[in-house]
């Protein structure tokens, strides 16, 4: 992406506004293409723990999570007691909205993860009913 940027619009100023836990792949292209920015981080992401025992119960009767960033994967884990974990690791569709919170749902061992090419909450539902038809 920021090669395309450069390529179609030159050395640009830049803001580039963040999340805390925002990954550092444009940065560092931005740094390595010498373009000038200012890397501002606007907010940060916070667990709402007064969900916990919400998400405890509802994980024993869904057939499906889905998730919509590696923060939300962190959360869920954190969450849940390490037999929930281990049940719905190996049992529950991870839906990914996309490669990236994909790549967390594989590092927390997810056995079944899937995710759109077109990465969108829509796309996420398309993509699970079309697990489902296949199943």
């Amino acid at each position: 992406m920021v090669k395309e940027f450069l390529y179609t619009y030159g050395k640009q100023r830049i803001a580039l506004i963040a999340g805390e836990k925002s990954r550092p792949e444009i940065p560092q292209l931005l740094n390595a293409a010498d373009v000038s920015f200012e890397k501002i981080i606007i907010y940060r992401t916070i667990k709402n723990e007064a969900e916990k025992k919400s998400l405890q119960r509802t994980v024993t009767h869904v057939d499906a999570v889905f998730f919509t960033s590696p923060s939300t994967v962190e959360a869920f884990q954190q969450f849940l007691t390490i037999d929930q974990f281990e049940r719905v690791r190996k049992e529950l569709v991870a839906v990914a909205i996309g490669e990236t919170t994909a790549t967390s749902l594989e590092h927390a061992q997810f056995e079944t993860i899937i995710y759109p090419g077109t990465y969108t909450i829509e796309n996420m539902v398309i993509t699970y009913i079309n697990y489902l038809k296949k199943r």
